[in-house]
């Protein structure tokens, strides 16, 4: 993703930055990176210290180099959390019309990551219940 240098604004250069650490989910110095998107080495070096400094990246104190940071996981989190949130909008009446036509209870479950969370319980008609 190379960006005309001229034509970028400062924020569509720093969105570009942050979009290079999602690309290679590594640790990147500022060299890499103004060689990747042709941004001058001075220009990266000030975005990615106001990164830093609003916690979207962070920077290794032993090798200098910079990787996501505490705001872009909390970003990522509030995504995952809406995400999660429209799934169980979306997949409710189909879950409800399962158990309706079971007269069992049905779980949604959600994963993310390597966790698995109960979204939406639908419970049935039966003496067992889930809490």
């Amino acid at each position: 993703m190379r960006a005309s240098p001229d034509k970028s604004t400062s924020i569509e250069k720093t969105l570009t930055i942050l979009l290079v650490f999602v690309a290679q989910n590594r640790e990147l110095g500022t060299m890499e990176i103004s060689r990747k998107l042709g941004f001058h080495r001075a220009t990266v070096s000030r975005i990615l210290h106001t990164l830093t400094r609003f916690k979207f990246l962070e920077q290794n104190p032993d090798t200098k180099m910079f990787r996501l940071g505490l705001s872009a996981a909390r970003l990522g989190l509030a995504f995952n959390q809406h995400l999660q949130s429209d799934l169980v909008n979306i997949a409710r009446p189909y879950v409800d019309e399962l158990r309706d036509s079971t007269s069992e209870t049905i779980v949604f479950e959600v994963r993310s990551g390597d966790n698995i969370y109960v979204a939406y319980i639908a419970e049935g008609l039966r003496a067992t219940r889930l809490t």
